[in-house]
């Protein structure tokens, strides 16, 4: 079973595929008389009459998809049964059914694309019945326990529809590193159904960089972001515009990456006024210093 949408045109009245299939080849032999095709559905969600499944078959991923029939056997489902003379051949498989069947979002692409800490996702249905929303879920690459995923954003569906309906959302502001991440499709019932893991990497920065602070003006606290393309060590200041050191804010040896510091001019006990920050980091495998300052306004 290869766990994969294998799409395609569906033939006749059929409006559902699901989004899994088979390949079965002949080692040996020819292919004549009748055949049977059993096939173990369990875990396919969607599906509230067995006997109605039709089963489809194509000679490879360009070619279209052919209606067998519906089940010869379906006393031992999940586990279902198809013995017809049509099989003259034997190639790719895949399970079809109507609106009484409503197998589950037929996914026809789904991709993640880093551009520095931010990943872009992007994925499209073929077909969608009662569905209500998508969760984005990411994990770190590598970490194979379940509770790792994390909800990363949401997503409305479209609820029904029988042509191509395209989504996006953005996933900022990462560590780098590699991710993997995944869709929960979530429909209006409540069940759920995952699809496949994809993967993407959010690669160390190439250059250093001091960013503005966010928001400014700022009251309370804001936030600072930079980033380091070697293990460094590394400073960050706070200056009154006067030239006054009002503190270091991180002094420690830091690996390559993206970084954001939160500023709290209530812990700090800042008066409303103009200051000067300062980032210097000295890295080990050039033996260079980078300095960038930059100024933040605290309005209370």
């Amino acid at each position: 079973m290869i766990p994969t949408s294998p799409g395609g045109t569906l033939p006749g009245a059929l409006t559902n595929l699901a989004p899994q299939y088979w390949a079965v080849t002949v080692t040996s032999g020819t292919v004549n008389g009748t055949y049977c095709m059993t096939l173990d559905l369990t875990g396919v969600p969607g599906i509230s009459n067995y006997a109605t499944l039709h089963l489809l078959k194509r000679d490879n991923a360009s070619g279209s998809w052919v209606d067998i029939g519906v089940p010869t056997d379906v006393a031992g489902a999940p586990v279902v049964q198809w013995c017809y003379p049509a099989f003259t051949s034997f190639s790719e498989f895949s399970i079809g059914s109507d609106a009484e069947n409503p197998l589950p979002v037929e996914l026809s692409a789904f991709t993640a694309t880093a551009k520095l800490r931010d990943v872009t996702l992007n994925w499209e249905t073929k077909t969608e019945i009662n569905s209500s929303s998508f969760n984005v879920e990411r994990r770190i690459k590598g970490d194979e326990n379940n509770n790792g995923w994390l909800k990363a954003a949401e997503v409305s569906a479209s609820g029904n529809s029988n042509s191509p309906k395209q989504y996006s959302c953005i996933d900022k502001k990462l560590d780098a590193g590699a991710y993997e991440y995944r869709l929960k499709m979530i429909d209006n019932d409540g069940k759920i159904e995952y699809s496949q893991v994809i993967e993407t990497e959010v690669e160390v920065p190439r250059e250093y960089a001091l960013t503005q602070n966010y928001p400014n003006p700022f009251n309370p606290s804001t936030k600072i972001d930079y980033q380091i393309p070697y293990d460094a060590s590394v400073t960050l200041e706070l200056y009154a515009i006067t030239g006054e050191r009002v503190a270091v804010l991180i002094g420690e040896e830091q690996s390559a990456g993206y970084y954001t510091y939160q500023l709290s001019g209530r812990d700090l006990r800042l008066a409303s006024g103009v200051y000067i920050y300062r980032l210097i980091a000295r890295d080990k495998v050039n033996s260079s210093a980078f300095m960038q300052v930059k100024k933040m306004v605290l309005l209370k």
